[in-house]
């Protein structure tokens, strides 16, 4: 499966490999297309919307590169003062505390939150697809909490970051969590939520309660007072790999059948959820006898047009037959479809095809704005 998963992702623009060496190291790494770049994109917007619009006292912070780690890979062109990537986000979120607590919130609960890239010099397993990149991007959520409130706040978000996942996937049973081996020097406990792989059961990611002398180095600038007394607060924190995030719904949205009883052809379908497919819907023209490409075309800008006003990104597709307009939909996770045929010159009419489904309604072509954006707004 995630042979054929990696060849849909080239194919439509998902996911290209590269290959690049720095200090000698090769460097097993990805970019992303149109279609990965608007995937990861959504992926992260629903992140951010879960953990930061919508829960109060959460604070983001960007830290740029830093300037020495050993740990890190340099980048840039200046070899004199190189910048780095970090293997982690974890200690320059941390060192965000003081300031964060001082300045913007001064009590408890209050979370930082990070996204970034971030470097590893581990070996790549490059079977695992996306799973593994040399560079990757972190999400990173740190919660701080007083030490009696430990164990509310860690189930709380144990529970939250599960229930995000199977929002999204097509089998929600395919997420679940796991206790991890209790590491007497790093942390008190750890949750891991992992996902049905193809090679098993991996993590998609890490719920970790730190011990307070893993956040000692803050020293009294991490103390608040509760009650009577200074304590420092405890760290729920929480770690995922948008790429890893990718593969996972990847891997839980695709589906194969056979496309007819002649060809035996399997039809591959990728049932992204609408809020994470990189297009909500595709405009296509089919090929006309009477018209002119120039005039399907105008007619397609004008429905993109108006979809785009209404906050909906539509693919245009270029003219094809139904059966290629059809697979290049249902191959790159597109949920919806506008087809412009000849009937759309003669009474306005259009075909709106769904992907799950497989079914066509008629619409005329006023209708098609207001009809997707009552769509959508029901996911």
């Amino acid at each position: 499966m995630l042979e054929k998963i990696a060849k849909l992702c080239t194919k439509h623009g998902f996911v290209f490999p590269v290959e690049s060496r720095v200090n000698g190291s090769l460097l097993t790494c990805y970019d992303f297309g149109p279609m990965g770049a608007a995937f990861s994109s959504n992926i992260l917007k629903e992140w951010w919307d879960s953990v930061v619009l919508n829960k109060p006292s959460i604070y983001p912070v960007i830290n740029t590169a830093q300037t020495s780690c050993p740990d890190s890979v340099p980048i840039g062109m200046d070899k004199e003062n190189p910048l780095f990537l970090p293997p982690s986000l974890a200690k320059g979120t941390l060192l965000w505390y003081p300031y964060v607590f001082s300045e913007m919130n001064h009590r408890l609960p209050l979370g930082i939150v990070q996204c970034g890239k971030c470097f590893t010099r581990e070996n790549i397993d490059q079977s695992k697809f996306i799973y593994q990149s040399s560079v990757f991007t972190q999400l990173l959520l740190q919660y701080f909490v007083s030490p009696k409130d430990t164990n509310k706040w860690f189930g709380y978000w144990v529970q939250e970051r599960l229930n995000w996942w199977r929002t999204f996937s097509k089998y929600p049973p395919n997420f679940i969590t796991a206790d991890e081996e209790e590491n007497e020097d790093l942390h008190q406990q750890q949750i891991c939520i992992k996902f049905a792989f193809p090679w098993g059961l991996d993590n998609v990611e890490t719920i970790t309660v730190k011990r307070v002398e893993t956040i000692g180095e803050l020293d009294t600038l991490s103390q608040v007072t509760t009650g009577k007394k200074s304590v420092v607060p405890q760290l729920i924190e929480s770690s995922t790999i948008l790429e890893q995030a990718m593969l996972a719904y990847l891997v839980d949205s695709y589906e194969e059948g056979v496309k007819n009883s002649d060809t035996k052809e399997m039809k591959k379908v990728i049932h992204l959820h609408p809020r994470l497919a990189p297009y909500k819907v595709a405009v296509a023209t089919v090929h006309s006898q009477d018209h002119s490409t120039s005039e399907m075309r105008e007619v397609a800008d004008y429905v993109g047009l108006l979809l785009s006003e209404s906050g909906i990104m539509a693919l245009h597709l270029k003219e094809s037959t139904l059966d290629s307009i059809y697979t290049k939909m249902d191959e790159s996770g597109i949920p919806y479809c506008v087809i412009i045929d000849e009937k759309t010159f003669i009474n306005g009419v259009v075909s709106l095809r769904s992907r799950d489904t497989s079914l066509k309604d008629q619409l005329h072509l006023s209708d098609v704005n207001w009809c997707l954006v009552k769509i959508l707004e029901t996911y």
